[in-house]
């Protein structure tokens, strides 16, 4: 009977040897399968990190490229050096990179005008050759000649974001406020063209005939030679973009 049970011992003993092993056995492969996906999982975000990097860097070199042969420009287009051509060209970018704190409407929609800083750097050439202090006659000032009428001036400061100074005569000749006018002014003209041609469909309208409309209001009449060189420069300005 002893010998029986102890028969019995043994079998249950091997048996539960047997179980453990078998256990232990799926217990590694369960592990190893969790840490060979995990590795794999490891491998394919740091992939993915490498490529949103790459891409990151390439638009960053991309970026960099475009303001240099934009500052490169305006150097070859005006007499100041290169210091002063990249704080003019950064004020600009920036300015339309963070058009969408302005309150417009119109500017940083590419259906109504496209290439916005490219226009603004053309204007610029035309009105007052980059120079940050330029007047004219009639008391335009800064580099987009803006005219700091009482009227103008009220509806630069009720769509101003919070973060800029008041505008008024002087602040005026700070290119950051420049430009915010400038572009607040190209809003209001394309919200008059708007209004006139209800019916038109700006997205299928091209560009040069949008800035011909702008440059109009901008100067206050139509004059062929202003509009033949500033929409030159623009084009120009656009082949250098297109052909990096």
């Amino acid at each position: 009977m002893n010998k029986t049970k102890s028969k019995y011992t043994i079998m249950l003993s091997a048996i539960t040897i047997v179980y453990l092993g078998i256990i232990v056995i799926l217990a590694i492969l369960f592990v190893d399968q969790r840490f060979n996906l995990k590795m794999k999982e490891n491998m394919v975000n740091r992939l993915k990190s490498n490529i949103e990097l790459d891409h990151r860097m390439f638009s960053q070199y991309e970026n960099d490229l475009k303001r240099n042969m934009l500052i490169t420009w305006v150097v070859s287009k005006s007499r100041l050096n290169y210091c002063d051509a990249n704080l003019i060209v950064s004020y600009v970018l920036n300015s339309v990179d963070n058009i969408y704190r302005y309150n417009t409407k119109y500017v940083y929609n590419e259906k109504y005008i496209d290439d916005l800083d490219l226009l603004l750097l053309a204007i610029m050439r035309t009105e007052s050759s980059f120079k940050i202090k330029a007047k004219s006659n009639v008391g335009a000032i800064g580099l987009l000649q803006i005219y700091p009428s009482k009227d103008i001036l009220k509806y630069l400061n009720d769509n101003r974001p919070i973060y800029l100074n008041k505008v008024d005569k002087k602040s005026l000749y700070s290119p950051e406020i420049n430009i915010f006018s400038g572009i607040m002014m190209i809003d209001q003209y394309i919200s008059i063209i708007v209004n006139r041609y209800p019916l038109k469909d700006f997205s299928k309208i091209n560009n040069k005939w949008k800035i011909k409309k702008i440059l109009s209001l901008y100067l206050g009449k139509y004059n062929d030679k202003y509009f033949c060189t500033v929409y030159n420069d623009f084009i120009k300005l656009k082949d250098i973009m297109d052909n990096i």
